[in-house]
């Protein structure tokens, strides 16, 4: 695995949530190659990682996520590990399993973006 390449996801602008809103800070986020996918999210690199895997990107491939003018990832994982993980804030920040949101649970806002 260490000579295998790493699939880029770059990081894009920062979507700014409405006032007195309680949701994160949302970062647009891009992936070009064999996928071509564009998203806005919290946890970029995980849903990424789920789209890729949605795509048919094999859980082995090595996915790291860049800012604009970097050589070197900020973070990396295999698709098959971010596609399973979620950033869990309701206590400290940590690492958690994934799980799919309940239907009906989007609001409009967030349908806006």
């Amino acid at each position: 695995m260490a000579g295998q390449p790493i699939l880029r996801v770059e990081l894009g602008e920062v979507v700014y949530p409405p006032r007195r809103s309680k949701r994160t800070l949302q970062t647009r986020y891009g992936v070009t190659g064999k996928h071509v996918l564009n998203g806005i999210s919290s946890q970029p690199l995980l849903d990424a990682c789920r789209a890729l895997k949605a795509a048919g990107e094999p859980d082995s491939t090595i996915v790291g996520i860049y800012r604009a003018g970097r050589d070197h990832p900020e973070m990396t994982c295999s698709v098959g590990v971010g596609a399973r993980t979620r950033v869990d804030e309701t206590r400290s920040t940590v690492f958690a399993k994934w799980t799919p949101r309940p239907l009906g649970t989007w609001h409009n806002k967030e349908a806006e973006l």
